[in-house]
């Protein structure tokens, strides 16, 4: 059986793919750099001069704490608003819990929720924005809402013809692993679609083996409509971050949660 969900794996181009639209680079042998600090690296060059959402939560940090909010406003950046998923932008949220928009008080900006009123950013939200570019720590499993916020956010940016930049980071559970039940084919996540179940929007098998940037990058060449590909940062083989490298951010700030 698992002999050949690896074989699907592979046939589906889920296997030793780069990592995506925005991701970091090997900091050290025993170290990854996340997207995030990797457009620090780059002092911010592959953003500048663009009017910016961000969508990120609590685990948004580089390996020294700092948030992506605070690092992007410190380069320079057109930051003009927050987009927020499942447990707030600052993580105070519960499980389940809705979210409503607001302003964050740290730094000023409107947060637009995108786990309350609605799950994925409307027209009028994306107004005015030449980038949506998504930080949030995955899981590793299809049955997650931060992957699903992603595809959402994907497909949204494809039909507002807004460039989609994903800073990513490792998957907590390595790029070895691939197992458990395959999703029930539906066109690999068509270019329209209203979602039945928020959890479960994934294509592949259960635990995919990806990381976010990664799983954008997979479904995003398979959309009707693909969504425009910005950024232009260094990718890594996502053998970089496999049991063998450390990851150094903050447990704490990553959580277990599995939505509702």
């Amino acid at each position: 059986m698992l002999q050949s969900l690896v074989g699907l794996e592979r046939a589906a181009g889920f296997a030793a793919m780069l990592l995506i639209l925005g991701h970091g680079a090997a900091a050290s042998a025993t170290t990854v750099r996340v997207g995030l600090e990797t457009l620090e690296a780059d002092a911010g060059a592959p953003l500048a001069g663009k009017r910016l959402g961000l969508v990120v939560h609590a685990a948004s940090v580089t390996a020294d704490g700092r948030h992506a909010v605070d690092v992007a406003r410190g380069l320079g950046l057109n930051v003009v608003r927050l987009f927020s998923p499942e447990h707030g932008l600052r993580g105070q949220a519960a499980a389940g819990e809705h979210v409503a928009d607001g302003r964050d008080a740290a730094s000023g900006l409107p947060v637009v929720s995108l786990y309350g009123e609605h799950r994925k950013p409307s027209p009028a939200d994306l107004a005015g924005l030449d980038a949506l570019v998504f930080d949030l720590q995955g899981a590793g499993v299809r049955f997650y809402t931060y992957v699903s916020t992603l595809l959402l956010c994907l497909e949204a940016a494809a039909e507002a013809d807004v460039e989609f930049v994903v800073l990513d980071r490792p998957n907590p559970l390595g790029g070895e692993r691939v197992e458990g039940p395959v999703a029930a084919p539906r066109d690999v996540v068509p270019a329209s679609f209203l979602p039945p179940n928020f959890l479960n929007l994934a294509p592949g098998p259960l635990v995919h083996g990806l990381t976010l940037g990664e799983m954008a990058r997979y479904v995003n060449a398979r959309r009707e409509r693909p969504a425009r590909q910005g950024g232009g940062m260094v990718g890594i083989r996502h053998r970089c971050c496999s049991r063998h490298r450390r990851l150094p951010l903050r447990p704490r700030l990553l959580g277990a949660h599995v939505g509702r």
